[in-house]
């Protein structure tokens, strides 16, 4: 596994700052949002190659847009996503992590036809028919993370996700972006669904209980880890520093904390 961190974690005045801080910490590349991304590319460019830490991937903000009622604004949320891809692959980015937002907040619900939740996942699948080609075409993977009840009424668990794929006919550039704390929420079980969905899990966002780091709340990272390493899960493990679709400005965690963060995931076998 490698591990990365999100740039609104790492503290610094800069993005070289950024990426030199996550180098001297141990981690091995940090993941960037899709907000701005194509105004920030040469200095991203510059930290990279200055830290010789690689982007693992851009977090798409939660595109609700994409599953608008109006025409127009799915599209600009669709041109959103494309640039954002366009990106990742500019910087060499394993991919895009996309939340496929509450659309159930403004479509109707048609039941007995249809609920608003079929309304929206279909509605979603139907925009992947086209995002999936284009992110291979440009050669990044495309991951949808379900997320809790906090945050959507739409995709929260894996197997939601995974009930995308399969509508896909499984898509060799399509695959899930597991979130630990996320999933505390909404599974029954976290090992029991990562090894349900193992492979279809391309991506790793890890934080303990309360959107803690790991190592400060009551998960058990141990038996995670274990399930991760059953899989044989050889990707890229994100430490968040805040949500895109909560915050603007998430704040900086402080340094020795994410160092003794990392030191206990690998601890206990990550």
């Amino acid at each position: 596994m490698r591990f990365a961190l999100q740039e609104t974690a790492l503290s610094g005045g800069s993005v070289a700052e950024k990426f030199q801080q996550a180098k001297a910490l141990g981690f091995d590349g940090v993941e960037v949002w899709s907000r701005g991304l194509s105004t920030r590319m040469d200095e991203l460019v510059e930290a990279m190659i200055a830290a010789e830490l690689p982007i693992s991937a851009v977090y798409l903000k939660g595109e609700h847009a994409i599953l608008a009622p109006d025409e127009a604004e799915r599209e600009r949320g669709l041109q959103e996503i494309r640039e954002a891809i366009c990106c990742a692959a500019d910087v060499g980015a394993s991919g895009v992590i996309c939340i496929p937002g509450d659309g159930t907040t403004a479509i109707p619900d048609l039941s007995p036809y249809m609920t608003a939740y079929e309304l929206a996942t279909g509605l979603f699948y139907t925009h992947m028919r086209t995002l999936e080609d284009y992110s291979m075409a440009m050669g990044v993977k495309f991951y949808i993370q379900p997320v809790s009840r906090h945050a959507t009424r739409l995709i929260r668990r894996l197997d939601q996700a995974a009930d995308i794929l399969h509508r896909l006919h499984d898509h060799p550039n399509v695959h899930v972006a597991a979130d630990i704390a996320h999933m505390a929420l909404e599974e029954s079980s976290l090992v029991d669904a990562l090894t349900a969905h193992a492979g279809m899990i391309g991506y790793v966002h890890t934080a303990d209980s309360e959107r803690r780091l790991p190592g400060q709340g009551s998960l058990d990272f141990t038996a995670v880890g274990a399930a991760l390493q059953t899989m044989h899960y050889e990707g890229w493990v994100t430490l968040g520093g805040g949500e895109p679709y909560m915050s603007t400005t998430p704040a900086a965690y402080p340094p020795d904390d994410l160092a003794h963060s990392l030191a206990y995931l690998r601890q206990r076998g990550w």
